[in-house]
């Protein structure tokens, strides 16, 4: 291809399937169609309608886009036809939606090849030619647009033109310059621009992606489209959502286009109904978002319940007033539940930079932080509603979504000066006439359109609503805590007291064993072991082994203890006997040997004729002689008993006794002469036998009659825990009883006023010992010291009864004490949030007394200048019927005055209109007045206007 340079530099081209290419970007056709409305919407036209129409042209289907804004000129058009030129600047706070300058391109070129172009300006008039199908005709490998330029008053192109005005003639569907003019001077007014665009883009069938036979005030997108090519024309976040009458009508999507519509759009003749999104909600309330990365000031965003349709809610985020996504759901509409179901949330987001076809935003950390923003104040706004609708209503069962709701408020758009009005509450907007005005607003205040737009709220300090909701859940995790810290000061008391209650137990059981183990060694038996100065001692000759007869003693019990002598031992220098050598008892000495018995000198028995068997004598062993004297209790009962081959008798008290045993030790013995021995040492060892036979019978007898007493005595502590065991569980029933009692007592003391209560003490015939009874009679067979003993047990059992109670009555003097405070502490939570509610009211009443104030202030004035015209109309009634009177007492004959009868026409002439005028101001007293139907010449305007006058004047004196 030739290349084009510009000072030998080469310029770069654009190649004719771009326009194809660039198209692509609308996925849906109605992105397209948006593009065309920005460009009639934008502040450098400034088009007051937009004209939207599906027509035939040369049998072909043409979709044609007419505003009446204001125009272009050649270079404006060839710039709208260029790539990439947008000049556009805000005017009088009117920004332009246009960023990129390739709206008409791409919108135009997806909905057809071909586009051709009129504007007029008022001083010219100016044709586009934008096709695909003429550059594929010529094989242009750039690019070409042609333009033909008129000016005003001359039906002919320049020369300079002429190549222009030949391709369109021949590649467009008009075939003559009349056809073009005539096209022009279709547009409405002076100035304007009219787009038609043909070869509408079809699917694989032959058909239009458009349906324009379904509705005939609508252009929508058929539903075998929607079904069968959801990438195409159907949006991917909401594939698994209900598909919102906004994606496939036109007429819908244009009644949200815009969050403040000024631009009137007429759809196939009919106007568009555009909607204020933000304030056509339910239960509206605004909250504030302030990002991190924006410091100029709050984001505003608005939430309400939508009123027509459950199914569509989300988020409508809009930009520079025009809507980029709509139906967004974020936050918890994401989720499996019913949460934000039929909420919208209304957002500008003017910080977001929007992507090349302005359907979404570039994905930036900016935008993800707003969208997760907005899933919290969504939140917030759901969890507020359904908190005070349970708190209004707490028995209804039906959500809020699913009621019927209306709008806060009703707004209206003037046909003529494309200002919105605020409509009183009661006015249903689908009742409005067709075309309406500012002159038919009730609020005399806005009834001019040169008069401004309601000013809205914008406290940005206080543009967030109160949520309550918070606020409650705070105060009960506030509560909560608090109950805990409670909970766990009265487990710690509870501890405490029965870490006591253990202690004081355990302090009682020790006592009681204590007490068990004095009675137990009290009844116990006792075997002693003399002391030093009477023992027998004996020893023998032999320097190896020395036996020593200590003392030989019945085990019998304490009450006939048996006495035996005993011989001291001298503990001095000791002179051993010497061995005898005259042959005396020759037997004995060789039998015995080095072992010799010497027996003490002092009270000595006589020696026994036979051996002595000395396995049956106990030896006990000593290191020392200090321990002589030491004292066996019968606790070493079974240690005997195993010495002596009787069976050892187990006790669950051995571990409580102390064990003592024998010792061996070697005192030094002073042996005794032989000369010196009285007796025989074998009568000596049979009357040792027969005593210790003796002193063994009566010590078996001990042993079983202390066996038999300890048994006793366990038997006597087992009775004992049992008793004890019996006496709490008693406790602890006349616990119940006592509170039933009191119970009952209080239910008394509320019935009765006065009552008197009779103690009387009745005597039976049995006493309680645990769960066991024992009759009176046999009560009085005991003796005195087991009566005493029972006596005070059973004082013991009272004065622990007493504690108890005194126990019981604290705990539950504390426990209401707790309820006490607690019941205070809800009850103050309660008053506190009744009291800011009560403030909230008294507040909105003050307002609204306010605004009624001042609406009253503006009836007064207008009743005021009322006043005044009726005064002054009466006043030029009564002056035009007293010359009527005059005239007609001073007239003469109509014949021969002719000018009289003119002056009379003059008059009546006066007082017909005099007349039209006060019933044009009666109209707004009296809406039903027909003033069609009014007879001027009679007095019927007069008697009316009386009694108008008459009632004013009435209400005026109440």
């Amino acid at each position: 291809m030739a290349a084009q340079t510009e000072k030998g530099i080469p310029l770069s081209a654009l190649c004719p399937k771009f326009l194809h290419t660039n198209s692509t970007s609308h996925t849906w056709p109605f992105s397209a169609i948006a593009e065309l409305i920005d460009n009639a919407y934008d502040p450098d036209v400034n088009a007051k309608q937009l004209w939207i129409d599906k027509t035939l042209i040369n049998g072909q289907t043409c979709l044609t886009f007419m505003d009446n804004g204001n125009g272009m000129d050649r270079d404006k058009m060839h710039k709208m036809l260029s790539f990439g030129f947008s000049d556009k600047l805000a005017v009088k706070g009117h920004v332009p939606v246009g960023l990129y300058g390739n709206g008409f391109k791409s919108g135009s070129m997806r909905l057809g090849r071909d586009a051709l172009v009129f504007s007029k300006n008022g001083t010219s008039m100016s044709i586009g030619f934008l096709s695909q199908s003429y550059l594929e005709a010529i094989k242009s490998e750039n690019v070409v647009v042609p333009i033909i330029t008129y000016y005003l008053g001359q039906h002919k192109s320049r020369e300079e033109s002429q190549a222009s005005l030949n391709a369109i003639l021949q590649y467009s569907l008009f075939s003559s310059e009349r056809a073009l003019i005539a096209e022009l001077e279709a547009i409405i007014g002076e100035r304007g621009t009219r787009i038609i665009i043909w070869n509408l883009r079809k699917s694989n069938e032959g058909k239009t992606e458009f349906d324009f036979d379904a509705d005939k005030y609508d252009i929508r997108i058929p539903a075998d489209v929607l079904d069968k090519t959801n990438e195409n024309y159907k949006r991917q976040e909401r594939m698994d959502q209900t598909v919102p009458e906004s994606d496939y009508s036109l007429r819908a999507y244009c009644s949200i286009l815009y969050l403040k519509p000024r631009m009137q759009i007429i759809l196939n003749g009919q106007k568009v109904k555009t909607q204020l999104i933000s304030k056509s909600l339910a239960y509206i309330q605004k909250d504030t978002y302030k990002p991190s990365f924006l410091k100029s000031k709050n984001v505003v965003m608005t939430f309400g319940y939508n009123t027509k349709s459950k199914e569509q809610y989300g988020i409508m985020m809009y930009h520079r007033n025009r809507l980029i996504k709509a139906y967004v759901r974020v936050g918890g509409q994401l989720k499996a539940n019913h949460e934000g179901v039929g909420v919208i949330g209304v957002v500008e987001c003017n910080f977001l930079t929007p992507t090349h076809n302005k359907q979404d935003f570039d994905c930036t950390n900016e935008n993800r932080l707003t969208m997760q923003a907005l899933g919290t104040k969504l939140g917030d706004y759901w969890n507020e509603t359904t908190y005070k609708r349970k708190r209004e209503d707490p028995t209804s069962s039906v959500p809020l979504e699913d009621t019927k709701k209306c709008p806060d408020q009703n707004w209206v758009q003037c046909d003529n000066c494309l200002k919105w009005r605020k409509l009183p509450d009661g006015i249903d907007p689908d009742r409005l006439p067709e075309k309406w005005y500012c002159q038919m607003n009730p609020n005399t205040q806005f009834r001019d359109c040169s008069v401004e737009e309601e000013p809205e709220d914008e406290d940005e300090i206080h543009a967030t609503y109160e949520k309550t909701f918070r606020q409650e859940r705070s105060n009960r995790i506030r509560q909560d805590l608090t109950r805990q810290k409670m909970e766990e000061e009265r487990g710690k008391s509870e501890i405490q007291t029965m870490f006591s209650k253990l202690r004081k137990e355990k302090e009682a059981l020790q006592r009681d064993h204590e007490a068990l183990k004095r009675r137990l060694s009290e009844n116990n038996c006792r075997i002693t072991i003399p002391s030093q100065s009477s023992s027998v001692v004996t020893a023998s000759g032999s320097n190896n082994t020395t036996l020593q007869i200590i003392d030989v003693r019945s085990l019998a019990a304490t009450r006939s203890p048996s006495i035996k002598r005993t011989m001291p031992v001298d503990t001095g220098n000791p002179n051993l006997k010497k061995v005898k050598v005259n042959g005396v008892n020759e037997e004995g000495e060789t039998s015995i040997g080095d072992n010799d018995i010497v027996i003490v000198e002092m009270k000595s028995t006589p020696k026994p004729c036979r051996k002595l068997d000395i396995s049956r004598v106990k030896v006990e062993r000593r290191d020392s002689l200090e321990h002589i004297g030491m004292r066996m209790e019968c606790s070493d009962d079974s240690h005997l008993e195993s010495e002596n081959g009787c069976p050892s008798v187990s006790s669950p008290l051995e571990q409580c006794r102390s064990m003592m045993t024998q010792t061996e030790c070697k005192p030094h013995l002073i042996p005794k002469e032989e000369d010196n021995l009285p007796r025989d040492v074998g009568d000596m060892a049979k009357e040792v036998k027969e005593k210790m036979k003796s002193d063994e019978e009566r010590w078996k007898k001990t042993l079983v009659a202390a066996q038999v007493q300890q048994d006793e005595l366990m038997v006597l502590l087992d009775t004992t825990s049992q008793e004890r065991d019996d006496y709490k569980n008693q406790v602890h029933t006349l616990t119940c009883q006592i509170t039933d009692l009191q119970t009952q007592l209080h239910e008394l003391q509320q019935k009765y006023l006065k009552k008197e209560v009779c103690h009387q003490y009745t005597e039976i015939d049995c006493q309680i010992l645990g769960e066991m009874t024992m009759p009176g009679s046999d009560f009085c067979r005991l003796s005195q010291v087991e009566m005493a003993k029972v006596y005070e047990q059973t004082l013991k059992e009272m004065e622990g009864l007493r504690e108890q109670c005194k126990v019981q009555e604290t705990v539950k003097a504390d426990c209401s004490k707790c309820a006490l405070s607690e019941k205070r502490s809800n009850n103050d939570d309660e008053l506190a949030l009744q009291l800011d509610d009560m403030f909230r009211q008294l507040d909105k009443c003050m307002q609204e007394n306010k605004g009624y104030k001042a609406e009253l202030e503006v009836l007064q004035q207008e009743k005021a200048r009322v006043m005044s015209q009726c005064e002054e109309l009466r006043k030029t009634i009564e002056n035009l019927r007293s010359e009527k009177q005059k005239s007609h007492e001073n007239k003469g004959c109509s014949s021969t005055m002719p000018e009289d009868v003119m002056g009379n026409s003059e008059e009546s002439w006066r007082l017909r209109s005099l007349r039209i005028s006060v019933g044009k101001l009666l109209v707004s007293f009296v809406p039903a007045l027909d003033l069609q139907q009014v007879n001027y010449e009679s007095d019927v305007i007069d008697e009316i206007l009386d009694q108008v006058l008459d009632q004013v004047t009435l209400t005026s004196a109440t």
